[in-house]
């Protein structure tokens, strides 16, 4: 009866959610300090939530289709690859459906406003406009940390700006390619982009029709980043799964709202390098691959070029390698010799191209790095927050931006795995090292508020756990395997309904939509 109590209970919150989401007008966060807006219902969101819902059901047959094939033991490993690839297009396809069905705030046509204008990211306008040349915006880094911005400049390494630096050079090398992705931007998009046009015309930094192909393509490559972290969700679940729930278990991740909310901004794209580097770390060292272990390292250099968010990710797996490498010594599984090379190679992909910008480039990342977590630390004297209310918000916060569903069958996993039910202890470890660096985060207050989307990049162990957690409460019955993918198809059911309610009703900025 245990397994259909965490139905209803996932049943119950996801209700609960959406009557708080649509049939309140409780605030998002804290008023005064940090709230996320409310997208205006009108008489058109009825029949919007229906097309999101049929394009979920599409969604849903597909990932039943596909993880009834992948149960099949003799299944080619090619047509397994062709499955994950259709898994990732179809996040794709998920992802823009669930935008341009809701709201015009939160459609594909937030994204020039978010992206273009200096006070919602700032990176494309200052690599577009003010540091155009890559060369001396990377040597002269170090003096714009020293500024003591508090927002999204100063407390951000380059990389983001790099970003768009290259994309402004491909567009203008090669106009082509921007001219294929603007053939694919939906009119709502086309229509949000005329209007700041129209309101830039005067202005000394006008967006010009290749500049908004800059814009569009930084879109497209968040969207693709955020729909392909189902694939090293795939590899992080094979650890413990078969493929089959596997597959339905990554399929959880576009249904996330927080990864459609906060589109086309990077957060919803550093999931997949999270997920990437879990599971280059994971596997290297259960298979002590010294090529995995330098991957890894390079994976974790490109996540700290962009955010200092990677940190407690790297500090996460630390602690699950660190830890598990003590119990192998002890019980002389891995000699410290092996263990210790093996490091090194991790270090060694990540300091290489370190110290290589340092010497090419004249940046020096460490320092700049340094003053990247100062300049955090004084966001919140300039925009103080009350400690003690975030504690209790975040929480909350979090399970409307995962998913009610999703946090349901997490807890679920969770309790499954503490009773020692699975075998990989690898599993084990990452689990509890995880609620423990969270925790961490939690009750330092690092993040009082935002904490939806800041959070973002650890919400794929979410997924990780959820689908431990909802294959295990329905099955093996006598022999029966099918049960234990049927419980992941129910949380996804779930679970996209609690995403179309969220990503319709939700805006992850605060701007006015035409």
């Amino acid at each position: 009866m245990a397994r259909f109590g965490w139905l209803a209970g996932a049943v119950v919150a996801t209700a609960a959610a959406a009557l708080w989401l649509w049939a309140t007008s409780m605030p998002l966060g804290l008023p005064g300090e940090w709230t996320w807006p409310r997208l205006p219902a009108d008489a058109q969101s009825g029949w919007n939530i229906l097309l999101a819902g049929m394009a979920a059901g599409l969604y849903l047959v597909f990932i039943i289709l596909g993880s009834q094939r992948l149960a099949n033991p003799r299944l080619r490993h090619r047509e397994a690859a062709a499955w994950l690839t259709g898994l990732a297009v179809a996040s794709l396809g998920w992802l823009w459906s669930v935008q341009e069905t809701a709201p015009s705030a939160g459609q594909l046509a937030k994204t020039p406003f978010i992206l273009y204008y200096p006070s919602s990211s700032g990176y494309f306008y200052k690599a577009r406009y003010e540091s155009p040349r890559i060369g001396p915006f990377l040597a002269g880094y170090e003096d714009l940390m020293r500024q003591g911005d508090v927002l999204h400049v100063g407390t951000h390494p380059p990389g983001l700006f790099v970003v768009f630096h290259g994309l402004t050079a491909m567009v203008q090398r090669w106009p082509m390619l921007g001219d294929a992705a603007w053939f694919l931007a939906p009119m709502s998009v086309r229509e949000a982009t005329a209007v700041v046009m129209d309101n830039t015309r005067m202005s000394g930094h006008p967006l010009s029709p290749a500049d908004a192909q800059v814009l569009w393509l930084a879109m497209l490559l968040a969207m693709t980043l955020t729909a392909a972290t189902v694939a090293p969700l795939y590899g992080l679940l094979r650890l413990q799964l078969p493929r089959d729930a596997a597959f339905s278990g990554a399929a959880l991740w576009p249904a996330v709202p927080a990864a459609a909310v906060f589109l086309p901004k990077s957060d919803a794209a550093f999931p997949f390098l999270s997920a990437l580097l879990a599971w280059l770390v994971l596997t290297a060292w259960r298979r002590e691959s010294r090529i995995r272990a330098a991957l890894a390292g390079g994976v974790l250099f490109v996540g700290l070029f962009c955010s200092l968010a990677f940190l407690p990710v790297a500090l996460w797996l630390s602690l699950v390698v660190g830890s598990d490498a003590v119990r192998r010594m002890r019980s002389q599984e891995s000699q410290t010799g092996r263990v210790l090379l093996w490091v090194a190679c991790g270090m060694a992909g990540f300091l290489v191209p370190v110290l290589l910008l340092a010497i090419a480039c004249d940046l020096p990342l460490h320092r700049i790095w340094w003053w990247n977590y100062r300049n955090h630390a004084g966001f919140y004297a300039e925009y103080p927050r009350t400690y003690w209310k975030w504690l209790f918000v975040n929480p909350v916060e979090l399970a409307l931006a995962a998913g009610a569903p999703l946090m349901t069958f997490a807890l679920a996993g969770l309790r499954h795995i503490s009773r020692g039910a699975q075998a990989d202890g690898i599993g084990r470890l990452a689990a509890w090292w995880g609620v423990a660096v969270w925790a961490l985060l939690w009750l330092t207050g690092k993040n009082s508020g935002e904490a939806a989307r800041l959070w973002l990049l650890f919400m794929p162990g979410l997924v990780w756990m959820a689908a431990v957690g909802a294959s295990s409460l329905f099955g093996p019955s006598q022999g029966d395997t099918r049960w234990n993918v049927r419980g992941v198809w129910a949380c996804l059911l779930l679970q996209l309904a609690a995403c179309v309610l969220t990503v319709h009703r939700v805006g992850g900025f605060h701007f006015e939509a035409p």
